[in-house]
């Protein structure tokens, strides 16, 4: 091969190599953009998804809470009652924290699996 075919393929090569670099400059864009949009989302409206989640999957396995009639009651729960179980605006400040920031640790998960790729 003589020094100018040579140089041609390494050109091509080149060429090859900062055509995959570009896609995968604009794929991390478009992650960029995503991310950013998901984190516009206000954090209490998270906390309300991670509860609304968490209550339907509650309920789902047959919880209730003490107040609802023949359950038991607040002071003698039965064993599927669970006083977490009522609407975002009547939990406690310290209960919405917990979902407002139950969210961290599956973004950090998410993140880990997107390097991992």
């Amino acid at each position: 091969m003589d020094a100018h075919t040579e140089l041609e393929d390494e050109f091509k090569e080149s060429l090859e190599i900062g055509d995959r670099i570009m896609t995968e400059l604009a794929q991390a864009r478009a992650d960029l953009e995503r991310a950013e949009a998901a984190l516009k989302i206000p954090i209490d409206e998270i906390g309300q998804i991670m509860h609304e989640s968490w209550t339907q999957t509650k309920r789902t396995q047959g919880f209730h809470h003490p107040d609802e009639q023949g359950h038991g009651t607040t002071s003698h729960p039965c064993a599927k009652c669970h006083g977490d179980l009522v609407p975002w605006a009547s939990l406690s400040e310290r209960q919405k924290d917990i979902n407002r920031h139950a969210f961290d640790a599956v973004l950090a998960r998410i993140q880990l699996l997107a390097k991992k790729e």
